[in-house]
Formats: C-alpha cells, sequence, structure tokens
C-alpha cells in the first residue's frame, strides 16, 4: 500500500510537471499552434539595418528551472528546457547575459543582415540550474532549433 501511494505521487509530480512546462511555449497569434525552431528559422529574417539573434536552450537538463536573459540590461525573455528566444538588435557591440545560478556573459559584436547563434547551455549548479553562453555554427543552431519551441516570455513575437 505505501509504495502504491509514493507511486501515485509520483506520478502526479511527473503530470503537473509535464502540463506546467506545456505552458511557457509560444503559439502563433489567433491559433493553438507553437511556435518551433523550424518555423522561426523559415518566417525569420533580419530586418534591414538589424541583425537577428537566436539564443537556443536546447538540452531538457533542469526542463522546468527557467534561466533569465538579457540584452544590454533589457530583458529579453527566460528560457526553460527546449526552448529558444530570438530578438532584433542594432549593430554593433552587446551584451548578452544569462542568470540562473550563476552569470553568465557573453561580449559579441553584431553586423546589419546577419543572424547570430547563441547556445545557452545548461549545467546542474548546487541549488539550481547554472549556465553558459556560447556563439554556435550555423548548422549545429538550426538542427538544436529544429526540436526546440519559442518561449512564451519572448518580448517580441514580430516577425510571426
Amino acid at each position: 500500500m505505501k509504495n502504491e501511494t509514493c507511486l501515485n505521487f509520483t506520478l502526479l509530480f511527473f503530470v503537473i510537471v509535464l502540463l506546467g512546462s506545456c505552458k511557457s511555449v509560444a503559439k502563433l497569434p489567433g491559433t493553438d499552434t507553437p511556435i518551433t525552431g523550424r518555423l522561426a528559422l523559415q518566417k525569420l529574417q533580419p530586418p534591414e539595418g538589424k541583425a537577428l539573434v537566436y539564443i537556443i536552450r536546447n538540452k531538457s537538463m533542469g526542463m522546468i528551472a527557467k534561466l533569465h536573459l538579457d540584452i544590454d540590461r533589457r530583458v529579453i525573455g527566460q528560457t526553460k528546457g527546449k526552448q529558444f528566444l530570438y530578438t532584433f538588435l542594432e549593430p554593433g557591440k552587446h551584451l548578452i547575459v544569462s542568470r540562473g545560478e550563476n552569470v553568465s556573459e557573453l561580449p559579441i559584436k553584431l553586423e546589419a543582415g546577419k543572424t547570430y547563434f547563441i547556445h545557452q547551455k545548461p549545467k546542474m549548479g548546487l541549488f539550481s540550474i547554472r549556465s553558459k553562453l556560447t556563439r554556435m555554427e550555423e548548422v549545429e543552431a538550426k538542427r538544436y532549433l529544429s526540436y526546440c519551441r519559442l518561449s512564451k516570455s519572448n518580448i517580441t513575437f514580430e516577425g510571426f
């Protein structure tokens, strides 16, 4: 009887986690269709005079733990496992910051008309999730994006 109760609580926990993580995904305006990485790659282009930046968290490690992102002290959004964010930025120098149990900073110089891919690598920390930001090559980034979804907290839905 005790083992059955533990199993029931475990199953309930996983159902709650799964339902909670589904709600944090952005959907196309007016539909129930989630915005996937594949869709973003098809639709999004850098507007004239700006760069397109993707921040990709492709790992499910710490699936429900949020990592906060900002660029030049402006909030961009939060990611959970297998999610991404995007934004359009002016050319020039910028500082991308990921905050979890640690703070990871990535200075970057952007050119207008180009697309940049940043990998937000999650790692287990002592009490929460940690992260490290690195630049990614386009081929690898597109593969990672193919199984990620846009975080609901993304600050813009421009381009969709």
